[in-house]
């Protein structure tokens, strides 16, 4: 009897431990589809709110960078005023400018477009007009327009953010182009660490203040779709094409753990602000460990199951299976033992 009762017990945990694996697998996914979902509601107007004050210190930066253009713009002015002669005599003077201001190039162009001079970090600052883009620009450009200050942009092969500043002195058949790489001007203008702050300690406040949120992202809708806050990183075509796809515009990847969304603002002063790409990463570890509900539901399961399980085990499978197979193996000892009892006759010899 005492060893019926325990292959049932051993049988009826075996089964509960496979059947609550199963189970918790289940609920465990579901339960954190729902969490993701909760968590991206909660964070989605934190991130909007946080993306309009962020426009707001980068509309003063920015204003920042379009005055230092300005004074470049000033000291190298002059100096273009005359015919070819000017052009040579400005070169030199880039040259001092570059040390003085830290911006990336300075250019000279014609009126047609076509460059005259070109000095400094050409490989960082490439052009923002492609030829046929920069001469249309200049044939439109009114006879009164002596300066424009063009939007904050990001370079298309890295990523980078610059920002060009277009001068046309009023005497002179030349055109100045100024660009400005964003984080060499903040480095400068306040410290190396404001840059880190603005770009990422600025955001971080979210990953650190949420127990399951691992990492977020802002990504231009524009390809390439760079990344707005960690520089250099790229979003992945797949994933846009995939989001094009969805009539929401959302996406869930990696069994709900990545979710990426379109998110729409106004009054940012930015075109690529006013539409972005969120990326939101959450921890699973995270929620498998503390989610107490979850553990309270497997604990309460695996008893029900189990008590079911034994129940069953002790009736059914007992009479049908055990049973059966303990009569077997006493028979079998018995025949072990020498004492055959009938169960088997090999004409009265042993």
């Amino acid at each position: 009897m005492k060893r019926k009762f325990l292959i049932n017990l051993a049988l009826a945990i075996l089964t509960t431990v496979v059947l609550i694996a199963l189970i918790s697998i289940t609920f465990f996914n579901i339960e954190f589809e729902k969490l993701v979902r909760q968590e991206k509601n909660l964070l989605q107007k934190k991130i909007e709110n946080k993306i309009l004050y962020f426009s707001k210190y980068l509309k003063l930066i920015e204003q920042g960078m379009e005055k230092n253009a300005e004074n470049i713009a000033q000291e190298l002015s002059r100096s273009l005023e005359g015919g070819a002669s000017a052009v040579e005599r400005l070169e030199k003077k880039i040259q001092a400018t570059l040390k003085n201001h830290e911006p990336l190039s300075v250019n000279v162009y014609d009126k047609k477009g076509n460059m005259l001079i070109k000095a400094g970090r050409q490989e960082e600052s490439e052009y923002f007009f492609n030829p046929a883009e920069r001469e249309g620009w200049f044939r439109n450009w009114k006879a009164s327009d002596t300066l424009a200050h063009l939007n904050l942009v990001m370079h298309e092969k890295t990523g980078k953010k610059r920002k060009h500043t277009l001068v046309r002195p009023l005497n002179s058949p030349y055109i100045l182009e100024i660009v400005q790489s964003l984080r060499v001007y903040v480095d400068k203008k306040y410290c190396s660490n404001y840059y880190q702050f603005l770009f990422l300690e600025y955001f971080r406040a979210f990953e650190e203040n949420s127990l399951y949120l691992q990492k977020l992202d802002l990504f231009s809708p524009q390809a390439p779709h760079w990344s707005f806050l960690k520089e250099g990183r790229q979003l992945s075509a797949d994933v846009v094409k995939k989001m094009a796809a969805n009539e929401k515009n959302e996406l869930n990847q990696e069994s709900g753990e990545v979710i990426f969304y379109t998110l729409a603002l106004e009054n940012t002063g930015y075109p690529y602000l006013d539409r972005m790409i969120v990326e939101l990463s959450f921890k699973k570890n995270a929620f498998r460990v503390f989610n107490r509900r979850l553990v309270l539901m497997a604990v309460g399961a695996g008893l029900l199951i189990f008590i079911l399980l034994l129940l069953i085990y002790s009736k059914v499978f007992d009479r049908y299976f055990i049973s059966r197979v303990l009569g077997l193996r006493d028979k079998i000892n018995q025949v072990g033992n020498g004492y055959y009892g009938g169960a088997l006759e090999v004409e009265g010899q042993d």
